[in-house]
């Protein structure tokens, strides 16, 4: 529900995001180290946790009826391959503010859903490993 409500309030924005000193444009933006996002949704098929890539997300296109279609492309498991969406590795992510519609460049950044940070954010892997547990 908290998707639709955000839908509706939706205002453009557009990041610019820098991967591996490659520039990059997007709507929104994910910053992911394994495959899934919110659950069982697939976002980056090739990523893996045992595998020292991050996988950015792009949503290329903007506007409410685009965000809507890519959320029913993750809903119904078609994102990967759905047009205006793509993934690329890096090891050094940076993602700022091009243009927000009046809000100062004061986006949030979520971890895990949770608002955390303000961009600018530079993402990396940490040199060291943290022990996760993860079915088999």
């Amino acid at each position: 529900w908290r998707s639709l409500v955000e839908a509706r309030r939706y205002r453009p924005v557009r990041y610019a995001v820098e991967i591996d000193g490659v520039n990059h444009q997007a709507a929104s933006v994910i910053v992911t180290h394994g495959r899934h996002y919110a659950g069982p949704y697939v976002v980056a098929p090739d990523a893996a946790l045992g595998r020292p890539l991050l996988h950015v997300c792009l949503f290329e296109r903007w506007g409410r009826a685009q965000t809507l279609r890519f959320g029913l492309a993750l809903l119904l498991g078609r994102l990967p391959r759905t047009a205006g969406y793509r993934v690329i590795a890096g090891h050094d992510i940076r993602i700022s503010v091009l243009s927000d519609a009046g809000e100062h460049g004061r986006q949030p950044v979520q971890i895990d859903g949770d608002d955390a940070l303000t961009l600018p954010v530079s993402i990396a892997l940490a040199a060291g490993a943290v022990r996760l547990l993860r079915p088999v």
